[in-house]
């Protein structure tokens, strides 16, 4: 947008430089903030929060490979939280009476936590917990994505269309909509090498001769 600014103005255009790797350094936030200014290396936290948040992370639920994001904050999370699963005696340990606290324990604590999500399905703790008003989502698989999201079946994401094989799968659309002309996708994609005579023949311009050519020598096998 700049160059194309400069160009309004001045009539001339610019090259742009651009590296990937400094666009992506630009988005590691505080990182290199807290070195140059405070010296320090920040470490690997993995599902947790450097500075808050306990509970917080991915717990496996019944299923094979299912799992619950949950997100606790405040003490009226927290408080939501353990009315959801039944305060367990070990709710109202001190070692989880704050959120200091809490993320001081935060290995027991997921162990805990852990030991509820792993008898309930991921959907149903999800609901309870939203229903508290406790941040929770399931990590959702692709299948999930494309089947089961009722956020994205709402807003008809995926349509199903068949295939070369006649074979009905979920087609995503544009991740976007446009008031006056949302666009929609209306076939499949085609088989591979549906469109080969016609990428050689149109696009490449070759001829009867060299196609025959090519396939005796065996380049489309």
């Amino acid at each position: 947008l700049l160059a194309l600014i400069h160009r309004s103005r001045t009539g001339r255009g610019q090259w742009i430089d651009l590296s990937q790797m400094e666009a992506l350094s630009s988005l590691m936030g505080p990182l290199p903030l807290e070195v140059s200014a405070n010296g320090r290396d920040v470490q690997r936290t993995g599902n947790r929060l450097a500075h808050g948040g306990a509970p917080h992370g991915a717990y496996r639920c019944q299923g094979d490979d299912r799992w619950l994001a949950i997100t606790v904050f405040t003490d009226e999370e927290w408080a939501a939280f353990t009315q959801v699963i039944g305060s367990p005696d070990w709710t109202a340990d001190e070692r989880f009476a704050t959120a200091d606290s809490r993320s001081q324990n935060a290995d027991q604590l997921d162990e805990l936590v852990e030991s509820w999500t792993k008898g309930q399905t991921a959907e149903d703790a999800m609901h309870l917990l939203q229903g508290a008003g406790v941040a929770a989502g399931v990590v959702q698989t692709g299948r999930d994505i494309a089947e089961n999201d009722p956020h994205l079946r709402e807003r008809e994401l995926f349509r199903h269309l068949p295939d070369a094989a006649g074979v009905l799968r979920p087609i995503e659309r544009a991740p976007y909509l446009l008031s006056r002309t949302p666009g929609s996708v209306t076939k499949a994609a085609p088989e591979f090498g549906a469109d080969l005579s016609f990428v050689l023949s149109e696009v490449l311009g070759m001829d009867d001769e060299e196609l025959a050519e090519m396939a005796i020598a065996g380049a489309f096998d």
